[in-house]
C-alpha cells in the first residue's frame, strides 16, 4: 500500500478540521502531533483500483493572511485547498494561499474543496468561480462536512491526482 502525506489548508473557519472529522469519523483519535497547531490523522483512499493510505495533516489555527511554515508542508505529496463556499472572499484568500504554497514547496497536486454547501442559499455554489484556481473542473469538489456530501470524493480525487504523475516516474526508475 502506498502511503502519502497530505495537508489541508485554507482560511480559518473554512472547515478543514470538520472535513477531516467527517471523513475519518467522529471517534477517530489523532496520531501523535509534532506541534500544538497540527493534528495528524490517517485513512485509506481509493484511486486507480488501488488503496492509498493518506496521512492527513490538519494545519489549523492560522490567522487570515498568514501562510504556513514551510516545515509543515515539507514532504507533502499534495494538499486539499478548503474554501468556504458561504463566503465568496474565501476564493481570493485561497488563490493567495496557493501561490504561497507553490512558492515554498513547488507545484504539488491539489484538490479544491468548496465546503459548507449546506449553508449556501439554493444549495449549490457556483464552482465555476473556482475552476481557474484548480485548473480543471474535475479538481473542484462541492462538499459539506455537516452532511458528508462530497467528503470521500475529495480524498479519493486527491489520491488519484497524486498517483497520476507517480506512475511514469516509477517506471522510469525500474528501467
Amino acid at each position: 500500500m502506498v502511503i502519502r502525506k497530505v495537508c489541508l489548508v485554507g482560511e480559518p473557519g473554512a472547515g478543514k478540521t470538520s472535513l477531516i472529522q467527517a471523513w475519518v469519523g467522529p471517534d477517530a483519535v489523532p496520531m501523535a502531533s509534532p506541534h500544538p497547531d497540527v493534528r495528524v490523522h490517517r485513512k485509506v483512499a481509493r484511486a486507480q483500483g488501488s488503496e492509498v493510505s493518506l496521512v492527513l495533516i490538519d494545519l489549523s489555527r492560522r490567522a487570515a493572511g498568514e501562510t504556513y511554515p514551510p516545515e509543515f508542508l515539507r514532504g507533502c505529496a499534495g494538499y486539499v485547498l478548503v474554501v468556504d463556499a458561504s463566503r465568496p472572499p474565501s476564493t481570493d484568500s485561497a488563490l493567495w494561499l496557493r501561490t504561497r504554497i507553490e512558492a515554498a514547496s513547488g507545484a504539488l497536486p491539489f484538490v479544491v474543496a468548496a465546503n459548507k454547501q449546506d449553508l449556501v442559499s439554493g444549495g449549490a455554489y457556483d464552482s465555476g468561480a473556482l475552476v481557474p484556481l484548480a485548473g480543471d473542473p474535475e479538481w473542484v469538489v462541492p462538499t459539506s462536512a455537516r452532511t458528508g456530501e462530497g467528503v470521500p470524493t475529495v480524498f479519493d480525487r486527491l489520491a488519484l491526482r497524486i498517483l497520476r504523475p507517480a506512475a511514469p516516474l516509477l517506471r522510469a526508475r525500474l528501467v
